[in-house]
């Protein structure tokens, strides 16, 4: 008989299932659509991390927007996105780029490191290898922060980009970022 270990906030749901609260999972990722390839979804070796968090940054998410993750004492949403904000210490919180689209305080999986598709603004030119950073609070892009790294960087441009809206771009999302918006 298979075993269950029951999760200790949640009645009904297993500690070992993937959609388990604050559960990582390790993969490679996954090219978006690009009309100049001939096919979809290719899967690169690059590695990713997802984790498995509540929504709670007060409305629905969109694929490629970058959020700030973080916890509290809660059980039902221990670890959580919100929208980014201007930060008051001893909160803290760390990038995240929402991979699926969610609908508002839903349980959805986010990058927390690796290649993944996020919503990139090129008003400031980015070229390849130029660090990212976040918009100012509440936007829903990343802007170029500059050719080194800085204590707000919290990705590097995998692509050029010039154009002034935000489009899903391939970037390298930091794992070991803080946030540090002004």
């Amino acid at each position: 008989m298979p075993m269950t270990i029951q999760h200790p906030g949640i009645p009904g749901r297993s500690i070992l299932a993937e959609d388990s609260p604050g559960f990582v999972l390790h993969r490679t990722y996954v090219e978006s659509y690009d009309p100049t390839l001939t096919t979809f979804g290719r899967q690169t070796q690059e590695p990713q991390q997802l984790m498995r968090v509540w929504n709670d940054a007060g409305r629905a998410l969109v694929v490629g927007e970058p959020l700030a993750l973080t916890y509290d004492g809660d059980e039902e949403e221990l670890y959580k996105v919100i929208v980014p904000a201007a930060i008051a210490l001893p909160e803290e919180q760390w990038p995240a780029i929402a991979v699926y689209a969610a609908a508002d305080q839903t349980w959805t999986w986010v990058c927390i490191g690796g290649a993944v598709d996020a919503l990139v603004d090129g008003t400031t030119d980015v070229t390849k290898d130029d660090y990212l950073k976040f918009a100012a609070a509440g936007t829903a892009h990343l802007i170029k922060d500059g050719t080194t790294r800085t204590l707000d960087s919290v990705g590097i441009a995998t692509l050029t980009y010039t154009t002034a809206a935000a489009i899903l771009q391939k970037i390298i999302l930091f794992s070991d970022a803080k946030i540090d918006i002004d």
